[in-house]
């Protein structure tokens, strides 16, 4: 038991060290962008239903709409205005619009 349990902690630190984050319930990632922090709530997510594999392929292949690496994609606002990445939900349909002035605050959290 006590071996299991040293393997499984040093799984954990590796994969923190590797660069690999996930955004269970509870957790946010961040990201700076000239508009200021963008906060992604994993917890927010998850209450509305959302689960990793909605925009994750977690076979370790490359089909979701995200990398499971964090900061492995380059996204930009205009691409998510046009409906890529985040803007795939976040169109004013399925979710808040990103493009709408509005609802810049809700991801773009300070300056």
């Amino acid at each position: 038991m006590k071996r299991w349990l040293l393997a499984l902690a040093g799984v954990g630190v590796i994969t923190v060290m590797g660069g690999v984050s996930a955004a269970p319930p509870g957790q946010d990632l961040q990201w700076k962008t000239p508009m200021g922090v963008v906060v992604f709530s994993g917890e927010i997510h998850a209450k509305a239903g959302k689960q990793c594999t909605d925009c994750h392929d977690v076979t370790g292949g490359n089909k979701g709409l995200f990398q499971m690496k964090y900061g492995a994609d380059k996204m930009t606002m205009a691409q998510i205005n046009e409906g890529k990445w985040c803007g795939t939900c976040h169109n004013g349909k399925a979710a808040f619009a990103a493009n709408d002035p509005k609802n810049c605050a809700r991801c773009h959290k300070t300056k």
